[in-house]
Parts: structure tokens; sequence; C-alpha cells
């Protein structure tokens, strides 16, 4: 990661931003210009929103990634496709996969029915949650 900082930042704000970045285990490398001050996070011990939420800390301008996020599952790893059997189907294969079902099952019959209008619809494969982290009563639009 580089963090850019303003050219306003003070001696304080830098010192802040390092100490931080050393905090999440980076290695800081502070790097002054004659207009500004730009600081690399360098390596990889998954903290990385730590330290993109240094955009929010004093004195910063920017929080710019330089490496893909996600490695393990990158083209720039691996570039190979990926493919997942289950069941016998295989995800990332070449073929269309379609998988459908409710956002949250609600009884065991309201699931055999989906299961029947999926299989019927042409799906390969059901889903259904339990649970789901993203939707609050509070929250739940219609």
């Amino acid at each position: 990661m580089i963090i850019n900082m303003c050219a306003s930042a003070s001696a304080e704000d830098i010192a802040h931003v390092v100490d931080r970045i050393k905090e999440c285990g980076y290695q800081a490398h502070v790097i002054q210009g004659t207009e500004r001050t730009v600081i690399g996070a360098v390596g990889s011990n998954g903290r990385r929103a730590e330290i993109e939420a240094l955009s929010a800390a004093l004195g910063v301008e920017a929080v710019i990634p330089i490496s893909h996020p996600f490695k393990l599952v990158s083209r720039q790893l691996r570039q190979r496709r990926t493919v997942v059997d289950v069941a016998g189907v295989k995800i990332g294969g070449g073929d269309l996969v379609v998988i459908a079902g409710p956002c949250s099952v609600e009884s065991a019959e309201q699931l055999r029915e989906t299961a029947r209008a999926v299989k019927a619809s042409g799906a390969n494969l059901l889903r259904g949650a339990a649970y789901n982290p993203r939707i609050s009563p509070t929250t739940f639009r219609v």
C-alpha cells in the first residue's frame, strides 16, 4: 500500500500513520519529497483493511493499493481456471451453472416446493440460507 500524505500533513500526522502501519504488522517506508511525504506499507499479514482505514487519518490524502487483493484466487497467481465439483455439477468449467433458491428457508415444505420449481426451471443447484447477516429485520425492504 502507498499512503500519500497531504502537503499540509504535520510531523505528528506522519508519525501517527507510521505507528499505525507498524501496529498492523507492516513495515513503514517513509519517503520525504519536496512537496509531500509518501509512506509505503510493506507486508502481507491480512490486516489490509486496517491500512486502508488510514484514509480517514489526519493528513492522509489517499491510500492506494499496489497489489491485487485476494491473491490466492487471482489470475495473477494462477492462470488456469478453478473448477469446483458440487455433487457432479462442475462450477467454473465452462458450462453455465444456475443456482436458485430462497434467501432464507422458513420451512421444510417451502424448501421442497422451491426445490421442485428450481429443478423444473432447469437450474442445476438449490441454494437456501438459514441466516443472512446482511439482512436485518429493521433494514429489510420489500
